[in-house]
């Protein structure tokens, strides 16, 4: 399994590729099905038998393995914990360019979407 130290390496060693040809990269995040959920609740059930769960209305779990997260769930949407977490790392750690945000970030929860929630 590669790390992080991994991608930063290769992307020192593509930009000396690129300055010896007089040419400078763009280092560039692309950010796309983020889901977020702003009900997302740490300790609520992530099997409550709804379209989406680990929310305050998901009920407590029927055991510990079943409860959400601190920091999100995969069986659940994205937490806004995670999400700023991410934000944050983007902005000091990796330091792009550029950013892409290529949509579909609503809750999976579409029973209860509105138009004036999505806005």
């Amino acid at each position: 399994m590669k790390d992080n130290n991994f991608i930063n390496n290769l992307y020192k060693q593509e930009k000396k590729n690129f300055r010896t040809k007089g040419r400078e990269p763009l280092k560039i995040v692309l950010m796309s099905d983020i889901h977020l959920d702003y009900d997302y609740t740490p300790g609520m059930s992530t099997n409550c038998g709804k379209p989406l769960c680990c929310r305050s209305d998901s009920g407590l779990p029927k055991n510990a393995n079943e409860a959400a997260g601190n920091w999100g769930n995969r069986n659940c949407d994205t937490s806004l914990k995670l999400l700023n977490n991410m934000f944050k790392t983007i902005r000091e750690d990796i330091k792009p360019d550029i950013i892409f945000w290529g949509g579909d970030s609503i809750p999976h929860n579409l029973e209860t979407l509105t138009l004036e929630t999505n806005i």
